[in-house]
């Protein structure tokens, strides 16, 4: 029942598997979200060895063990994450799988017999399993397609459990039987009772960017029907996160709104991460520029759709994506009827100093330092632009965010009325970075859907 503390240094490390002699483990050192660092780790004498020194920016994340190796996803060398095998004695890792996309996830069976993992291709996930004494793959029964959340094998190595979410259903339990070839859906967690054929099945779509790039996008459109409709353009979060069919933050709003005739328009601008290294990247130090060129891309792209109302287009997202929407409200102010900022940074030198310790050096590289890169921070700053809001803005707020603090946002309310725009504001005094509790999130959901209904001439 003693805790005894084995691996104590500075910086963010966190356990990985152990070894089955039950001697050792893997510990992972997290420098960012696209650099780690892997060790191997004896408890009992404190030594941290180090597997996969590198210089430079390079994907490590472990997956098991299988005798005197470790398999691991790394992106060594590659644009994109792959399959690997590292030989404990030393060496370069030696790839098992490599693909056009990057592996997202993957895991070993208990005997260490069968490699399972998950890719992602644009945004959806497609399933593997490799035989390791045979060197074959084994075909996987049919699973959604959306966006596998967790997944793992049953103790036999038979069965495959994943938690996948579509365009049409929230996040569900699905087994996979490999060896009967079957695959069944365990659970029911969408309470609404609503057919899938009456809800809206996302179109990957791409539009042209200032660069030459082609953002891609989940297009989530009401049948089609006489006039022009408005459309509401969703920012994701992170920035180095990626926005995928069956998210079950946006599920809800996505689907409600366009049951009321709002279609919707959720990009993976720059920053994002599923593409390759050079993509997620390109935000670092630079939120507020490419970004936002991209968000202007999307705007210009639905202004050439026919069936698009030009003059009603709204923007919304939470935490970076908030920061991207108060950008968007001010800087490219032309385009928008409203917007909604859930907890979004409105100024950088403020949300930067602002951060919890041990942000600070990520903070840094991610975005920038308060006292160095002032100027350039301010220059990106949604606040510093506060006179140009034109538009209805709405700003949800957990009281209690570390992340972002509340004073992000009164500070932006508040400039805005002293200059007499309109502005909506709520804050949840039991809610930190994020809603968790569903009572908050059916008021959050329901408090942005009647804002965009009112703001965008439709009728409830």
């Amino acid at each position: 029942g003693e805790i005894v503390p084995v691996c104590e240094a500075e910086g963010n490390f966190f356990p990985g598997p152990w070894h089955p002699d039950g001697r050792r483990l893997v510990v992972g050192q997290m420098l960012s979200n696209t650099d780690q660092d892997l060790f191997l780790l004896d408890p009992a004498s404190g030594e941290r060895r180090p597997l996969t020194s590198h210089s430079g920016e390079e994907l490590n994340l472990p997956v098991g063990f299988r005798g005197d190796h470790l398999y691991l996803m790394t992106d060594r060398g590659r644009d994109h994450a792959y399959l690997a095998r590292l030989a404990l004695a030393g060496g370069a890792p030696e790839p098992v799988w490599q693909g056009d996309w990057s592996v997202e996830a993957a895991v070993l069976d208990a005997a260490a017999r069968r490699l399972a993992f998950v890719v992602n291709e644009g945004g959806l996930s497609s399933f593997h399993v490799l035989d390791l004494e045979s060197g074959q793959a084994l075909p996987v029964p049919e699973l959604p397609a959306g966006h596998c959340l967790h997944f793992d094998f049953a103790p036999d190595g038979r069965r495959l459990a994943g938690v996948i979410g579509t365009g049409r259903r929230p996040f569900d339990v699905y087994v996979a039987d490999l060896e009967a070839g079957t695959a069944t859906r365990l659970t029911e967690s969408f309470q609404g009772g609503i057919p899938d054929s009456e809800l809206a099945q996302p179109e990957l779509v791409h539009f042209p960017t200032f660069d030459g790039r082609q953002v891609p996008a989940w297009l989530y459109r009401p049948a089609p029907g006489e006039g022009r409709i408005p459309v509401l353009v969703s920012i994701h979060g992170g920035p180095e996160a990626q926005e995928r069919p069956g998210t079950s933050t946006t599920f809800t709003l996505y689907q409600w709104l366009v049951s009321r005739g709002i279609a919707v328009l959720a990009p993976n601008i720059r920053g994002s991460s599923g593409y390759d290294k050079a993509y997620q990247r390109a935000i670092h130090r630079d939120w507020g520029g490419g970004e936002l060129r991209d968000i202007r891309a999307a705007a210009e792209y639905l202004r050439t759709l026919d069936w698009v109302d030009r003059d009603r287009l709204a923007v919304y997202g939470g935490s970076f994506g908030g920061f991207a929407s108060l950008s968007a409200m001010t800087r490219l102010h032309e385009y928008w009827a409203c917007g909604v900022d859930l907890f979004g940074p409105s100024d950088l030198v403020t949300f930067a100093r602002a951060v919890p310790p041990f942000w600070r050096a990520l903070m840094r590289a991610w975005v920038g330092d308060p006292d160095d890169d002032r100027e350039m921070l301010l220059e990106r700053s949604p606040i510093t632009y506060v006179d140009q809001f034109r538009a209805p803005l709405l700003v949800l707020q957990g009281a209690t965010d570390p992340r972002v603090v509340r004073a992000e946002s009164d500070q932006m309310v508040a400039r805005l009325r002293a200059l007499g725009r309109h502005v909506e504001y709520v804050v949840f005094e039991d809610e930190g970075h994020g809603f968790t509790k569903q009572a908050n999130q059916q008021r959050a959901t329901r408090t942005m859907g009647e804002f965009l209904l009112r703001h965008l001439g439709v009728e409830p």
